[in-house]
């Protein structure tokens, strides 16, 4: 997806737009956790000793979504799963995960977004897509 990265794995780790049933199949309580961090999307890590989805991400964007939203949604994935595949995080809890590399992306994103305006990179209205990693 990144074009700084492509192409690259993220076909085998990363999905996007699962539905919530897949995203929150424990309901409401499971996407409350979810909701702690303000963004147009909604992550769930599933660690690589998770019995479900061993080391792949998951990532919903609601309605509304914008170019900006999206590039949010996927640089905050690569983040968590560049901390995933260090190995050196608690394999208990994925949603203090997401938590702690959605602080690192809020800080690092500007700095990401500014680059990539600065290398003439088109960012606007609608220009934003997301692919899988093979494309």
């Amino acid at each position: 997806f990144l074009p700084v990265v492509s192409p690259d794995d993220s076909v085998n780790w990363l999905s996007v737009g699962a539905p919530l049933s897949s995203i929150c199949p424990d309901g409401m309580e499971e996407l409350d956790k979810m909701m702690v961090i303000s963004e147009k999307y909604i992550m769930k890590a599933h660690l690589p000793s998770s019995k479900v989805g061993n080391g792949t991400i998951q990532v919903t964007f609601f309605e509304g979504a914008n170019d900006t939203d999206l590039l949010r949604g996927m640089y905050h994935a690569y983040i968590t799963r560049f901390f995933m595949s260090r190995g050196d995080i608690e394999q208990s809890e994925s949603y203090a995960l997401v938590q702690k590399t959605h602080v690192l992306m809020d800080e690092h994103f500007p700095h990401f977004l500014d680059d990539l305006q600065g290398g003439e990179w088109q960012l606007g209205s609608g220009v934003v897509n997301v692919e899988c990693g093979s494309s």
